[in-house]
């Protein structure tokens, strides 16, 4: 019979606690009224044209370093294109090839000893808007007040092996992010939330394999982990 070791890496989502969205001067304040923290920037109309928030980049190298990741002295956005309802431009500005902050790690307990999760990227990006499916009416609304909430994406590599792993790597995580004050704690609407993508590879005699000598049997992604986020972390 086969030996199998899971191998789990982790997209973490997090919302930054700025006031005002990530291109435009719209409120990220929760709680407001369906497309009331709107404008022809963060609703894609026609001609609007992105303006950075400063603080955005300040909080991104803070996580950064706080994760011993390394800071790019160039980097850029690049526009990925998602057909969504709630996505008025039909593209996202994101990081995907220069992103801010790249190569770190965190140090996390294990029952064997010490453990370091090395971070591949920590990338900005803007959040989507929100729908909302009524199920009496048959049809779906939207809300565009969260279309442009600046999130940064904690981009791990493959290294954790267990579930405990995960918990610990993720509590790292939180702490290390509230305590430079870059996480917006005033809601349950999006705080921090992940993607996990989970391999179950043989075990190859218990031997660090190269690439080339894995053997994928299973490959799993499971999207947006939010409650099982905060349920972990709440103590």
């Amino acid at each position: 019979m086969k030996n199998y070791e899971t191998v789990i890496g982790l997209e973490v989502h997090v919302e930054l606690a700025t006031k005002t969205k990530i291109f435009c001067s719209c409120s990220t304040e929760f709680g407001g009224a369906p497309n009331s923290h709107t404008c022809p920037v963060c609703t894609g109309m026609p001609g609007s044209l992105p303006v950075l928030n400063k603080q955005v980049v300040e909080y991104a190298i803070a996580v950064g370093l706080a994760t011993n990741c390394s800071i790019t002295q160039y980097c850029k956005f690049d526009r990925k294109n998602y057909f969504y309802p709630d996505n008025p431009q039909n593209y996202q500005i994101s990081q995907l090839y220069l992103p801010i902050c790249r190569n770190g790690g965190v140090e996390i307990d294990t029952p064997a000893g010490k453990k370091t999760i090395g971070i591949h990227e920590i990338h900005m990006e803007e959040d989507a808007g929100k729908l909302i499916h009524d199920e009496w009416e048959d049809c779906s609304l939207v809300d565009f007040n969260r279309s442009g909430v600046p999130l940064i994406e904690i981009v791990s590599e493959p290294d954790m092996r267990s579930a405990d792993e995960v918990i610990a790597y993720l509590e790292s995580n939180n702490y290390e992010v509230t305590k430079d004050d870059a996480n917006s704690p005033d809601h349950d609407d999006l705080i921090i939330d992940d993607v996990d993508d989970l391999d179950v590879l043989d075990d190859l005699d218990d031997k660090e394999p190269d690439d080339d000598d894995l053997i994928t049997e299973e490959e799993t992604e499971i999207i947006t982990q939010d409650k099982f986020i905060k349920e972990t972390l709440v103590s």
